[in-house]
């Protein structure tokens, strides 16, 4: 990510990993961005596992479906 806002400094995700048992530790900038990431992030992320393109449709179904998404 690049950002000229934020400080590049690493900082603790409140995380820690499971095998090691240390600290994750991220950048701030990807710390503030999965803290803000809102609806329009989200959606993207949800249709891309929730496809309408299904087997056996019609194609004209396929390209409004298509469309629509």
């Amino acid at each position: 990510m690049l950002s000229n806002i934020d400080s590049v400094e690493m900082q603790d995700s409140g995380k820690t990993c499971r095998k090691s048992g240390e600290a994750i530790r991220k950048p701030g900038c990807v710390l503030k961005y999965n803290e803000r990431m809102g609806g329009v992030d989200r959606n993207d992320q949800l249709a891309k596992y929730y496809t309408f393109a299904r087997k056996g449709l019609k194609v004209w179904k396929k390209e409004f479906f298509f469309l629509t998404n």
